[in-house]
């Protein structure tokens, strides 16, 4: 018990760290946007650029990839860190959950469908 106590919060320190690198990764890029807007409109935009246009093209590109990295990481976060809270709630809660992001989870498929395969599924639960 000891051990998965120390990697839960292991794991909520991990992913602590990820929300907030996203937060500034997103602080970043509204600073940059803003530089960028800038240089647009400035009279010494040909200047600007030969002097520092590898950075005003570059670091879009890097905060891009960075998000990217986030992103996968908060994912796989997400899917280990299913199972320790989903054992957090109760049921109810769980119901509440599952109900709130069902309508996400169903991808390109219309509402009939959903609506027809649960309804085919409770009916073979029955038998």
């Amino acid at each position: 018990m000891k051990k998965q106590s120390s990697s839960q919060v292991a794991w909520a320190l991990i992913t602590a760290g990820v929300s907030s690198s996203r937060l500034e990764v997103h602080r970043i890029q509204h600073y940059v946007s803003q530089v960028q807007a800038l240089v647009e409109q400035s009279e010494a935009k040909e200047h600007l650029y030969q002097v520092a246009g590898d950075s005003l093209t570059e670091i879009p590109k890097a905060l891009k990839e960075l998000e990217r990295k986030l992103d996968k990481t908060s994912y796989a976060l997400s899917i280990m860190g299913k199972e320790f809270l989903r054992g957090r709630l109760t049921i109810q809660d769980r119901d509440v959950v599952h109900k709130s992001v069902e309508p996400a989870q169903l991808g390109g498929r219309d509402i009939v469908s959903n609506v027809l395969e649960k309804f085919w599924l409770r009916k073979c639960l029955e038998k």
